[in-house]
């Protein structure tokens, strides 16, 4: 090697020494720092973002801003699951009580949101109740029929301990009724008008009459009966649960 090679050798070398020194005593001690502009110094960080250490590096030197500080709280971010459940099973025709198997199906609903939340360690932060009716009878009654349904179920909720302020609850009449429609296609309109006329007439029909008057009722009664069956999947309920849980960041 020439003498003048020697000296620009010399000189990198001198230059490396001052942008990067081993902290040892100062801010940051077991990195390697640079000086920054205003004279403070600032830990040396690799092309990946990671703080560099030097050979008396210790976990107990550990920094914040490199994510290594030993009492450091972990980074979370929120993750969030919706979680729902739609029965046919919880109330009777044209009817906003629970029935026994009503109630059954939403404790049993209740304790599979609990087993899924336990094991994923979700937390419970919003249930929303929506009641639906099939297309029998009026709007204006079947909007507050199912505003009826949902409410008994968030009561039900509220008996079984949850927080009734987390339960939105809410009735949609027949407007997302499915089957309806498909169903008056096979068995023809309602009947129900016409078997209330002729139930009113018969009190004051004659033996006769009252005997013609059953046979027609008989026959609307089948159709309707028929009709609320093939309705059954749109008098139903939807419970949507909502839950949070934090998880850590990538790279944390």
């Amino acid at each position: 090697m020439t003498k003048i090679n020697s000296l620009m050798l010399a000189l990198c070398l001198g230059f490396s020494a001052v942008a990067a020194v081993a902290d040892d005593i100062g801010n940051f001690p077991g990195y390697v720092a640079s000086p920054s502009g205003s004279g403070s110094k600032t830990i040396l960080k690799t092309q990946y973002g990671e703080c560099v250490h030097n050979q008396y590096y210790q976990s107990a030197y550990g920094q914040e801003t490199c994510g290594e500080a030993e009492n450091q709280a972990p980074k979370s971010v929120v993750a969030k699951v919706e979680f729902s459940e739609s029965s046919t099973q919880l109330f009777g025709f044209n009817n906003a009580v629970l029935t026994p198997q009503g109630e059954q199906e939403l404790t049993n609903l209740i304790a599979k949101y609990a087993a899924i939340s336990e094991k994923e360690s979700y937390s419970l932060v919003g249930i929303g109740v929506v009641g639906h009716t099939d297309m029998v009878g009026h709007a204006d009654y079947n909007k507050r029929l199912s505003t009826e349904r949902a409410e008994a179920v968030k009561q039900f909720l509220i008996s079984k301990g949850i927080d009734g302020d987390i339960i939105d609850a809410e009735g949609a009449g027949f407007e997302d009724a499915e089957a309806s429609p498909g169903c008056f296609a096979k068995y023809g309109k309602d009947d129900m008008g016409e078997i209330d006329r002729l139930t009113a007439l018969e009190k004051k029909a004659t033996p006769a009459q009252r005997a013609q008057m059953n046979a027609e009722l008989a026959r609307y009664e089948k159709r309707h009966a028929e009709l609320v069956r093939c309705m059954a999947p749109d008098r139903r309920v939807e419970i949507y649960v909502e839950g949070t849980r934090e998880e850590l960041e990538a790279g944390h």
